[in-house]
């Protein structure tokens, strides 16, 4: 987990000094590809539109549970890297980004435990309504591809919404 809020805050980082002139937003996620609930910071390189970058601190959880000897539950902890792009001009835009869900899944069935890493690759298309400053909102949908033995599933594809805020 140490290496994931130090890899958000070296995004966070070079957002700041190497790409200092464009919109960034902080968003609470559900769907897309942070697969359940997630935290989102999301910069341009320039401007309020064009090309930029998003990473999500993400968890979601699923799981059967019956009779008190018998339980299934998966805890999903993952960090959803995107390059991403706007178009449109001033608040309202079409949105496409591309990137890859890495992660790793507790797994737990009846008192056994096991951790394994996961990945995927995904996209992302929709809408974004964001202005230079304040309330942001995005909504559309995420096709998801598992890759290599460690893939959550062979494909799905989820819908995503996002409120935050513009700065």
């Amino acid at each position: 987990m140490k290496k994931i809020l130090c890899l958000v805050a070296l995004l966070c980082g070079m957002s700041v000094m190497a790409f200092g002139q464009g919109t960034k937003n902080i968003s609470v996620e559900v769907g897309g590809s942070a697969s359940g609930f997630g935290i989102r910071y999301d910069a341009r390189i320039d401007g309020n539109a064009g090309l930029g970058y998003a990473a999500v601190l993400s968890y979601s959880q699923d799981g059967l549970f019956f009779l008190d000897d018998f339980d299934i539950k998966c805890d999903y902890y993952m960090l959803p890297l995107e390059v991403n792009y706007l178009f449109g001009e001033q608040k309202h835009h079409f949105e496409v980004g591309a990137g890859m869900v890495n992660g790793f899944v507790k797994a737990k069935f009846m008192g056994e435990s096991n951790t394994e890493w996961a990945n995927e690759f995904f996209a992302n298309i929709g809408y974004r309504f964001q202005p230079e400053k304040g309330f942001m909102f995005r909504i559309g949908v995420t096709p998801m591809f598992g890759i290599g033995d460690h893939k959550l599933s062979d494909k799905h594809l989820g819908v995503y919404i996002g409120l935050g805020w513009s700065f």
